[in-house]
């Protein structure tokens, strides 16, 4: 049964920048579960406990005009202590700044249907334009394996700034 969003309930909130640990995928989307995994028993092997409280992928090319196959994508965490960076371990700053925030519930093979339809149907009468200067965000809720996936909490943030007047 395909979900029908009857409610784009999106804030536009002013995000502080985050220190992250992450580890990078270029391609397809459909890979980032492994990244994913990837990205966990690197961490578990410094002795980081996974999840850590705030996991999110890091969209650096979430945009048109860029080919799927150069797209670059980091599963990203964020640790309280410093964290030995190996194996194609790196950290990243987010940039702060204005977003506009969406929730997303359900699974993540569901996500990419809510990012179209938020951008087709609510940024076009928003009054905001997508920033491509910064990356865009999906800020994952909770823990997913102890979670049915019908209540999986996603936060989809696309970075913003106001829309030039046409004319």
């Amino acid at each position: 049964m395909k979900k029908e969003i009857l409610n784009m309930d999106t804030k536009i909130i002013t995000f502080s920048s985050l220190k992250l640990v992450c580890y990078r995928q270029v391609g397809d989307y459909w890979n980032l579960p492994g990244t994913w995994q990837k990205l966990f028993e690197l961490m578990a092997n410094q002795g980081v406990p996974m999840p850590a409280p705030i996991g999110m992928t890091v969209f650096h090319d979430h945009f048109d005009g860029i080919p799927m196959a150069k797209k670059r994508s980091d599963a990203a965490v964020y640790v309280t202590r410093d964290v030995k960076l190996v194996d194609g371990l790196f950290t990243y700053e987010t940039p702060g700044g204005l977003y506009a925030v969406t929730p997303h519930f359900g699974p993540c093979e569901e996500i990419g249907t809510t990012w179209d339809k938020w951008r087709e149907e609510w940024l076009p009468t928003s009054g905001w334009q997508l920033d491509t200067t910064r990356p865009s965000l999906e800020w994952y809720q909770g823990y997913f394996k102890l979670t049915p996936p019908e209540l999986h909490l996603t936060l989809l943030c696309d970075p913003v700034c106001q829309a030039k007047a046409q004319g």
